[in-house]
């Protein structure tokens, strides 16, 4: 959950696990050549060291899904992004002490990320679920899926590689739906997301709230 009400202080071990320790500001408020600005593309096999395939989860809170998921596919290099500090660093400590050495943790908003440090063509996935739906009108530019993150995810995508969204908010659905909708080689599986489930679906399961999944192919 977002609203984890315990102090965390990062370990100074785990603090190995994340590309940064302090928070990136708004893309908006980059400027080129401003000390912020690092627009070199990392390189996957230096952040995790090694090679493989690599999968991302935007918003990941507690780790509810990335940390099952890092223990059931060891074979993947899997990188968090998250915008609360506690929850990055709340799951930055478990992993660090369940050793899962193929999971790395970056602080700060998901749109950077993709759009400077992630090499186009080089994630095998991309996993979003249950984001904050953004009800009232004028939030609604808050949304992490909105059009740009979409063109953002089809930008470091391999071909092949995949989409997977879920939420329990039937309007953001419908929503997301609209704007895959103008994303033409992006293909509808019938597959479902992994079943592992996040902290927040956990919740509405258990509160009986419908929950609203997609997984898209990207076919080029």
């Amino acid at each position: 959950m977002n609203r984890y009400k315990k102090k965390v202080v990062l370990l100074p071990k785990a603090a190995g696990l994340m590309l940064n320790t302090e928070p990136l500001p708004n893309p908006a408020m980059y400027k080129a050549g401003s000390r912020t600005w690092k627009a070199e593309p990392w390189d996957w096999a230096g952040v995790f060291g090694r090679s493989g395939p690599v999968e991302v989860e935007i918003g990941f809170g507690t780790g509810g899904f990335l940390l099952p998921y890092a223990r059931q596919q060891p074979e993947m290099n899997l990188l968090g992004i998250e915008i609360t500090r506690k929850m990055a660093h709340l799951t930055a400590n478990r992993a660090w002490l369940e050793k899962l050495a193929n999971l790395r943790l970056a602080l700060g908003d998901a749109r950077y990320f993709l759009a400077y440090k992630a090499p186009p063509a080089s994630v095998a996935a991309v996993h979003v679920y249950f984001p904050d739906p953004w009800v009232k009108k004028r939030h609604l530019k808050r949304r992490v899926i909105n059009l740009d993150m979409v063109r953002q995810v089809r930008q470091v995508l391999k071909p092949g590689g995949r989409l997977h969204f879920a939420t329990d908010h039937a309007e953001y659905f419908s929503y997301f739906l609209g704007l895959m909708e103008k994303f033409p080689e992006f293909r509808l599986l019938h597959t479902q997301p992994p079943a592992i489930k996040s902290a927040y679906e956990t919740k509405w399961r258990a509160d009986q709230r419908e929950i609203f999944s997609r997984t898209y192919q990207l076919e080029v």
